[in-house]
Parts: structure tokens; sequence; C-alpha cells
């Protein structure tokens, strides 16, 4: 993540006199100049509406996400970026990723390398470096993806996984034990037993 954001920041150059990082000139005219700290924002904004959406999806009552963007002077003192999440319903206490329960952690860090991937996949920086390979699938491995959730949660992330995997885009291999994922009439079931010699 901290790479993604230093590629973002990568087009802009500190101002001394201002405190702050204003965007370079571009190269071509198809890039509109403008304040470094806008984008960095507007990137942050844009990458937590979509990891809380993801979430929701995949979590029962999921948390709300917010990425954090430490202030310029601070960012070689402290983390440069930094995931919190809230409760809406529960009030708005922020916690910090490892705060969250495990089945949430687990789900809001795979949903975060998710979610970066795409967003840099689909972005103007990356279509300019000439990697642009928005067909070709992407391969996520899942170790029990039900771990830590009740029957009603799992069957919410069994439908979200069904959702995401008729993408062409997405090919979705897990390991698990889940009959929300196992009876699903999609699934594609391969069954690995360990053979013991005698």
């Amino acid at each position: 993540m901290r790479a993604y954001f230093a590629e973002i920041a990568g087009r802009a150059r500190w101002s001394g006199d201002r405190g702050d990082w204003r965007s370079e000139a571009p190269d071509d005219d198809s890039a509109s100049s403008g304040d470094g700290e806008e984008l960095l924002t507007a990137v942050a904004e844009e990458l937590a509406q979509q990891v809380t959406v993801a979430l929701s999806e995949v979590l029962l009552d999921g948390p709300v996400a917010n990425l954090h963007i430490a202030d310029p002077r601070d960012r070689f003192t402290q983390a440069p970026v930094e995931w919190w999440f809230s409760r809406g319903n529960r009030g708005h206490r922020d916690l910090r990723l490892e705060q969250l329960s495990r089945a949430e952690r687990s789900w809001a860090q795979y949903i975060i390398r998710e979610e970066l991937f795409w967003h840099r996949r689909s972005s103007a920086l990356f279509m300019k470096t000439g990697e642009n390979d928005m067909l070709r699938p992407v391969l996520t491995l899942l170790d029990e993806p039900e771990g830590a959730l009740h029957r009603a949660a799992e069957a919410h992330m069994a439908r979200s996984l069904r959702r995401r995997a008729a993408d062409p885009r997405k090919w979705i291999l897990a390991a698990t034990h889940s009959p929300e994922l196992l009876d699903a009439p999609d699934a594609r079931i391969t069954e690995v037993a360990r053979e013991f010699r005698g």
C-alpha cells in the first residue's frame, strides 16, 4: 500500500515554502495538474469507500473503513497511511485493523489488498505504464473463508463470493468446509484427502 501511495506521490514534489505536496506539471496534456495532497486525499477517500462497500458485501454489519493519510511533515516519523474502522450502528469509535474481530480483520486485510490491486490496475498511472492487461483473470486463494463467522454471516459471505466469482476476471479457489460454499449450484468441488501409508 505504501508503494502505491508513493507512486501517486511520485507525481508530486514537496513545496517547502507551503509545507505541502504539489503536483508536477504533466508531460502531456491528458493529465491535469493540481495539488498533490488533494490527489492523495481523493484516492484515499475512493479506496476507503470501495473497501467499505466490499466489506458490507462480504460481512453482515461490516465495519466502515477510513484511510488516514498523515500530515506531510509527519510522514517520516509515523505511518504515512493507516487504515481505521468504525462500526456505524455502534457509535463512531475508531478501531485499528488489529482491534477488529478475527473474521473482520481477516476479511479487511483481503479486501484492502484486492481493492488496492483493482484500483491500481484500473488507474491512469497503471495505464500509462503499458501494463494494461485488464482482461487477464486474477486467481484468489482463500483458506477457510468461513472462519470465525456464524451461520448467517457465513451464508452472506458465500453469496458474496459467488457474485465475485461470476466476474470472468476473478477466479476464486477456496479450501473450505462450509456447506454454504460446497452446496452452491455453481461450485466446482475437488476433494483433497491425505493418503496414509501403513
